[in-house]
């Protein structure tokens, strides 16, 4: 399998993980009732759906981030980048599914606009 092949994946690896941590993380802090810190937060931390979820969401984070590194050694910086920004769409499909936040002919239209922009940014091969 080529480089290219292989920094690819781990591209896509870095941008799922990253995609679905923040999606996580955002269910966490809906689901939650955020007071200042006092021990009835401390005690809703500790829960189990919610220290396993948290503990998901940093695993996810951590090991997106080590897939981005990992994506960098194969892949030039100029090309991985603005295909990295492309988690738009993951993020935006995500919210809609795990969050039930509803996506207007607006949200969509910006996010297109978003990945037209990466497209033209992607550097091809000369």
């Amino acid at each position: 399998m080529s480089q290219f092949i292989i920094g690819n994946l781990f591209l896509a690896a870095s941008v799922l993980a990253a995609s679905i941590s923040q999606v996580l993380i955002k269910y966490l802090i809906n689901k939650g009732t955020w007071t200042p810190v006092n021990f009835a937060l401390l005690e809703q931390l500790v829960k189990p759906e919610i220290l396993y979820r948290g503990i998901i969401a940093v695993v996810l984070i951590v090991g997106g981030y080590l897939f981005w590194l990992a994506s960098l050694t194969k892949l030039q910086l100029s090309y991985a980048y603005p295909i990295a920004c492309s988690s738009v769409l993951p993020v935006a499909l995500l919210s809609s599914w795990m969050l039930g936040e509803r996506l207007t002919v607006q949200n969509w239209i910006g996010t297109i606009l978003i990945l037209t922009g990466v497209i033209f940014l992607t550097p091809t091969k000369s």
